[in-house]
């Protein structure tokens, strides 16, 4: 690379983040963050997609509540 701090930067990418996304080949390695976030994340979207179908208008509700419920939490939080 032809800066330093590129390449620094790149370094830092290479060993974090794309640790945090690695999946186990055998054994003894490690699984990553990402990788195990995603088994909660799956899991409520599938419950999500399962309410969608069963009662559209219950799914939309929730759906808008938690994104106001996160856009006030970071507001609050940024008024702290």
């Amino acid at each position: 690379m032809k800066w330093r701090w590129a390449q620094s930067v790149n370094h830092w990418v290479g060993a974090s983040l794309m640790s945090a996304a690695s999946s186990p080949n055998d054994e003894n390695d490690r699984t990553g963050a990402i990788n195990r976030i995603f088994k909660y994340v799956h899991a409520a979207r599938d419950a999500g997609q399962r309410l969608k179908k069963k009662n559209r208008t219950l799914y939309y509700a929730l759906k808008y509540l938690v994104i106001a419920a996160i856009f006030a939490a970071i507001i609050l939080f940024s008024l702290l």
